[in-house]
């Protein structure tokens, strides 16, 4: 049987022949149509390129986009775009600020190539000078070649990278060394800086006899404490063998800000009725004023200034508790040393806690309730002193035979009575408040509290206690090889060690041991040595000695 299949180009649709002339000139008006209608569609749209910068946000995923269209990488080109105004978006990136929406113009069979920049989020930095006194005489800082800032000053818009911090030269002072930072894209960065004065031939050293003088306010109904701040203060010939020098120069004290207290409290009108004595206004119990000489003590090699008659409200109206007063130390009329030590006071004592009463004031509700309890006639005796019954030992008064101290009565009355306030620290409920908060050294940083050296409450009003006498010493728990702490029979801060330098001169007066949690009580470290804390050799001895340091008379 013949078959019917056909031979290749013999009537074949996709053989040669005839049926091949037919399918190649289809195929060729198929492609030549294609060709035209992408001519056509490219001459009616346009494109968008976005090329994105810096090459460090194009890393973190920068992108752009198109009419919300889908988010596109730097340097994409996206076609078929309708001619006319279109707008570009960019995706954020953390830490960089996006650049604002662009609107473009598309042409058609054009590509339209637009750059933008994204910026880093902007740095601030803010640089703390210290010691206070340098700020008063102009120290100040700059960032690279920026305008001079004053202390704690926040510097904004600043440019991520590598900066320099650098400082004003004061005269008599220290400059410390420029400081280079590198800021990060949002960074807020704080530095702390240190000028420390220029020491010279001559150092001299302060500090205040307790940490806390706290006085009353008002005195016309009754007296704890009169207003009665002391200082002391070292000489200190600088050399290879420093010598403690109380002759020939002359030593003088100022509270800068504060020259007057009469016009804040009203002590000089009933100090003669509290002390049989009538003062000149601003002048203190021993004579002292606000300004003036300290006198050398030579047998044990320092100055002192009793009774300073300062109170916690300054010149200004503003209540400070821990004011600097300035000691200036003058060889034939001209300053051979200087430095600045807190005088701390306060009348926070907030009797108020517990002693309030409808129609009298604190006192006479104090008052009031001693004759009371006790059988007195205080409220018809003011003013009153406590000291009159109750010793005070600091005043110079022995109170009355067979009665408590003031200490023993105010401290055991008051221990079974402190669960009627609410304080972390019920012992601030007099010593002196809980704005001014006596305890601030180096002791409460660790985490220790008042009982943790004074014990309890009760323990201190223990009438076997001698008041100001029985108190915690530094040996009760530092112990230390070829070390001494206190002298034997004597407190801490009238103790001397290391060839008679007093205790507190290099570590700092008793509740304001240095560091210290604030920073008045550490302005002095700062001036002679640029940080705080313990005094260094080098504050005294221009060559730090060899030998073991002897910590001992």
């Amino acid at each position: 049987m013949r078959s019917t299949r056909s031979k290749p180009g013999k009537g074949r649709p996709d053989g040669g022949g005839v049926w091949g002339l037919i399918l190649g000139a289809v195929a060729a008006g198929i492609l030549v149509a294609c060709a035209v209608t992408d001519v056509a569609a490219a001459a009616t749209v346009g494109k968008v390129k976005v090329i994105l910068t810096p090459d460090a946000v194009v890393a973190q995923a920068a992108r752009w986009r198109v009419d919300g269209g889908a988010w596109k990488k730097s340097g994409v080109a996206v076609g078929n775009i309708a001619p006319g105004t279109h707008t570009i978006t960019y995706k954020s990136v953390v830490n960089w600020e996006s650049p604002a929406a662009t609107e473009v113009t598309v042409a058609t069979g054009k590509t339209t190539t637009v750059s933008v920049a994204y910026t880093p989020v902007a740095a601030s930095v803010r640089v703390i000078l210290d010691p206070s006194p340098v700020l008063s005489e102009g120290a100040r800082w700059k960032l690279d070649n920026g305008s001079w800032r004053v202390s704690n000053f926040k510097l904004n818009l600043i440019t991520p990278g590598t900066h320099t911090i650098s400082f004003r030269p004061r005269t008599g002072w220290n400059t410390p060394e420029p400081i280079e930072i590198n800021l990060a894209a949002g960074d807020l960065q704080t530095k702390d800086a240190v000028y420390s004065l220029v020491l010279g031939q001559y150092v001299v050293l302060g500090y205040n006899d307790l940490g806390m003088h706290c006085m009353n306010q008002d005195f016309s109904e009754l007296m704890i404490l009169p207003p009665y701040n002391t200082i002391h203060a070292q000489v200190f010939r600088r050399g290879s063998e420093p010598r403690m020098i109380t002759s020939g120069i002359t030593v003088d004290y100022s509270v800068p800000g504060n020259t007057s207290s009469a016009d804040k409290t009203n002590f000089w009108d009933y100090a003669e009725d509290l002390f049989g004595v009538s003062l000149p206004l601003d002048v203190g119990l021993t004579g002292n004023g606000l300004a003036g000489p300290m006198k050398p003590r030579k047998e044990i090699m320092d100055w002192q200034a009793t009774g300073i008659p300062l109170t916690q409200i300054t010149d200004a109206g503003k209540s400070n508790a821990l004011q600097l007063a300035e000691l200036s130390v003058k060889q034939s009329g001209t300053e051979i040393a200087r430095t600045d030590i807190v005088v701390p006071v306060s009348w926070e004592i907030s009797c108020n806690l517990c002693h309030e009463k409808p129609g009298v004031s604190v006192d006479t509700a104090i008052l009031q309730a001693h004759d009371q309890m006790h059988g007195t006639n205080l409220e018809n005796s003011k003013p009153v002193v406590c000291g009159s019954c109750h010793a005070q030992p600091p005043l110079g008064l022995a109170g009355q035979p067979g009665v408590a101290s003031l200490s023993s009565a105010m401290h055991s009355a008051h221990a079974a009575r402190m669960d009627q306030v609410t304080l972390a620290n019920s012992c601030y409920a007099c010593h002196p408040g809980v704005e001014t908060q006596c305890l601030r050294d180096v002791h409460v940083a660790k985490g220790m509290t008042c009982v943790d050296c004074h014990g309890s409450m009760a323990e201190v009003g223990n009438p076997a206690r001698q008041s100001w006498v029985d108190e915690p010493k530094c040996g009760d728990c530092h112990q230390r090889s070829h070390f001494t702490f206190e002298e034997p029979g004597k407190l801490y801060r009238e103790s001397r060690g290391h060839h008679e330098v007093q205790c507190a001169t290099c570590h700092g007066s008793p509740h304001a041991i240095t560091p210290a949690t604030t920073k008045p009580d550490n302005v002095q470290s700062q001036m002679v040595q640029g940080h705080s804390g313990v005094l260094d050799c080098a504050v005294c001895h221009i060559n730090k000695p060899r030998d073991e340091f002897e910590h001992h008379l």
